[in-house]
């Protein structure tokens, strides 16, 4: 699975490697548009127009599906009350991304790459899930800290990137030591007193 997700992955380091050799001065947009889809062959390019909705849609999807589990888990009543509260809140979250998608439609690969690195941001507290059968709860704040670090710097309220890098890969900096710190103090932690 490793494997397979790397092969997935690497790609995009050729193609913004790419980006900064051809379209130096373009902008994100630009650039991705003239990259993966007028520089290539016309079958490569309606791969990844194919490509990009699948990550789309796939991003919605779980999204939705998230939305409609967490907000069921903090209803009380009875199950048909509850359904319908679920429904009415996804047509609402639907809507939304659907006026969002028809006026930013030309920035489907930035929405599909800033919802991805927006997820990511929780990654402590899904490896903390998935690893302990009790979590550290200090995963669950990092991970809050990081994603509302990078919802604010979206929206140009914190610095957007340090350290010369960009937000999300200068947050990686952070994270990954931090919840590798947690975890095994955690570890030891709960082996010492069960």
């Amino acid at each position: 699975m490793g494997i397979f997700a790397i092969l997935v992955i690497l790609p995009t380091a050729f193609i913004g490697l790419y980006g900064a050799v051809q379209y130096p001065e373009s902008s994100t947009a630009d650039f991705l548009s003239a990259a993966l889809l007028f520089d290539q062959a016309n079958p490569v390019a309606a791969l990844a127009v194919v490509g990009l909705f699948a990550a789309c849609l796939s991003t919605t999807n779980a999204q939705i599906f998230a939305l409609g589990t967490e907000l069921r888990s903090l209803l009380s009543g009875s199950d048909k009350r509850n359904m319908r509260i679920t429904q009415l809140a996804i047509l609402v979250f639907s809507l939304i991304v659907l006026v969002f998608s028809t006026y930013m439609s030309d920035e489907l690969v930035l929405l599909a790459r800033v919802s991805f690195a927006g997820t990511s941001m929780i990654a402590p507290v899904v490896l903390g899930a998935v690893l302990f059968k009790n979590p550290p709860k200090s995963l669950l704040i990092v991970s809050a800290i990081a994603l509302a670090y990078f919802v604010l710097s979206l929206l140009e309220l914190v610095p957007a990137g340090f350290a010369g890098l960009p937000t999300d890969a200068a947050m990686y900096c952070i994270l990954i030591p931090v919840t590798a710190i947690l975890m095994i103090a955690h570890h030891f932690t709960q082996k010492n007193y069960p």
